[in-house]
């Protein structure tokens, strides 16, 4: 069989979603086998039973009073909830937790994430014309990242935000020619940030940003011969600032009050910690 009509075959396999679904599964239930046959266990780690309290406070003030949740109440004499950058009470992925408790909704949540990792990576290699088999496996290696697992260990799972960069990366791109992608980009970067993301959101920012200052300047400086798709150099960044605009919105009910506890309880780090060039450069 030639290698077109192989091509062919992997295309129309791989072009059906409940295919990649499926695939997706296998892999996610590999990786993590030991969340979803114990859900409510627990690592040694200090961060993992912390996060896991912060959640189920959160949980309680939900389901069992109905309130919002602006505060812990159970942790060091009371902490804030929802205004805590850490804290993904707010977030789509939460109602995994109310819906079946903290314990497997923690857990679902990781799965919800390698998923959408995998479908985004898919996605975007998809777009920058990669075949079919190359987009999965490029899909499954960015999602099945060590990086991701030793977080576990921690409880980490804000920083399975990350796991959403590929649906902000396409959102930005293609929301060059469609606004309504630049709705998708805007609810991923949103989603980061309801989900605690302190690492994922400023860095998808700093990604997104390079990628236009990147786009401006080759659509500004682009040769007299090559008439490009005939959109202005300006695109790109109408559709960074659109995605902008759309995550500050969707997650304006915890970008305000936490930016408020930010300002009222700066980070004070007495050491100032630099490296010079040498250090640098000896680290890479």
């Amino acid at each position: 069989m030639t290698e077109p009509v192989l091509r062919r075959i992997s295309d129309r396999i791989f072009s059906l979603l409940g295919v990649r679904l499926v695939l997706w599964l296998m892999v996610s239930s590999t990786l993590i086998p030991h969340l979803l046959d114990h859900p409510f266990s627990v690592t040694d780690h200090y961060d993992e039973h912390y996060f896991y309290a912060h959640d189920d406070a959160a949980r309680i003030s939900i389901a069992d009073y109905h309130q919002l949740p602006a505060w812990n109440p159970y942790y060091c004499g009371g902490i804030p909830l929802a205004a805590n950058p850490q804290d993904g009470s707010l977030a789509p992925d939460f109602w995994l937790r109310l819906a079946y408790g903290t314990g497997r909704g923690r857990r679902l949540a990781v799965l919800l994430f390698l998923l959408l990792g995998m479908e985004g990576t898919f996605q975007l290699a998809r777009r920058h014309a990669s075949s079919t088999v190359a987009a999965a496996v490029a899909a499954v290696i960015f999602a099945s990242s060590g990086r991701f697992f030793f977080m576990l260990e921690f409880g980490w799972i804000n920083m399975f935000g990350f796991e959403l960069l590929p649906w902000a990366v396409l959102g930005y791109e293609n929301g060059i020619r469609s606004w309504r992608w630049r709705i998708v980009g805007g609810f991923a970067v949103g989603w980061m940030l309801l989900a605690g993301g302190t690492y994922s959101t400023p860095y998808t920012v700093l990604v997104l940003a390079a990628l236009a200052i990147y786009d401006t300047l080759g659509r500004m400086f682009r040769p007299p011969h090559d008439a490009g798709d005939g959109l202005g150099w300006w695109r790109p960044l109408v559709s960074l600032a659109s995605v902008g605009v759309v995550a500050g919105i969707f997650s304006a009910a915890k970008l305000v009050p936490m930016l408020a506890v930010v300002a009222q309880h700066p980070r004070t780090i007495h050491n100032t910690h630099s490296n010079d060039t040498l250090q640098l450069l000896g680290s890479l």
